[in-house]
């Protein structure tokens, strides 16, 4: 069996011929008895968690008693023994009957099953979840949110305001030195932006002694806000050849001036 993608025919695969004579055939696999009806018991808490909802989401089932509603809704058979359905959704332990309906989730260490760590380890996290469907669900997101690198997740934050004008008006009567203090706190927060949390010394460092590195620096730091800024769902512009630009011709303080305006109004969905 094919099916036609643009314009080449591909071997449907193992599901798609399912779903394919589940269509032709009328089959309903979620209305199929349990093989083991005695394990297959309702769990009373989200049974009645669930009449609540459904009876405030559908209006006609309201005035109609449980059993009818169960067995309409294909939670129970005529016999009143759950269904398939009624069992991942509302059972107290679904894999009694059905053990295969699991996730089963690993977290290796690179980027591909196989990659070892540095003490041979295959997985760093493994776990079977199990449960009825919303468990499940709420389990995999849990696996997965602690096994997400913080600076991968693309969590909100924001940076402390400073006033750009009282910035440049510090600088000038210090001669440079709040200029210094500023640079630091602006490499701090472009840091934080791209989830690095090593010192920046040694970039406050290059900028201020060694000749021309400012305009590199410009241009990477602009460059480097924006993409950082796209992967978070933020708002900053690319500016990357007006800080270089500006850096060229020695104005480094509206530079930092324009990178501060930006922080001022980054906003992350």
């Amino acid at each position: 069996s094919y099916i036609r993608v643009g314009e080449q025919d591909l071997p449907m695969t193992e599901y798609e011929i399912y779903s394919y004579e589940a269509f032709k055939r009328h089959l309903q696999d979620e209305l199929r008895d349990n093989p083991r009806p005695e394990l297959a018991r309702l769990d009373e808490i989200l049974l009645k968690e669930y009449f609540v909802e459904i009876r405030k989401k559908k209006r006609n089932l309201a005035s109609m008693n449980e059993e009818d509603i169960l067995k309409l809704q294909g939670i129970v058979n005529q016999q009143g023994e759950s269904t398939l359905a009624g069992n991942v959704l509302l059972g107290q332990y679904p894999q009694a009957n059905f053990p295969q309906l699991c996730i089963v989730a690993i977290a290796v260490q690179g980027t591909e099953i196989g990659d070892l760590s540095e003490e041979g380890a295959r997985f760093i996290d493994n776990e079977r979840i199990e449960g009825t469907l919303s468990q499940m669900l709420q389990g995999a997101i849990s696996f997965v949110e602690r096994n997400t690198p913080v600076k991968i997740r693309g969590e909100k934050i924001g940076f402390a305001r400073r006033n750009v004008g009282s910035c440049v008006i510090l600088t000038i009567m210090t001669l440079g030195i709040f200029g210094i203090v500023w640079l630091v706190k602006i490499c701090k927060d472009l840091r934080r932006l791209h989830g690095d949390e090593n010192p920046v010394g040694g970039e406050v460092l290059l900028y201020t002694l060694v000749p021309f590195y400012s305009v590199y620096w410009a241009y990477d730091k602009g460059k480097q806000m924006f993409e950082d800024s796209q992967k978070r769902g933020g708002n900053l512009t690319d500016r990357k050849y007006i800080y270089m630009f500006m850096n060229i011709i020695f104005m480094q303080l509206f530079t930092l001036g324009f990178i501060q305006t930006q922080l001022n109004s980054y906003q992350s969905r």
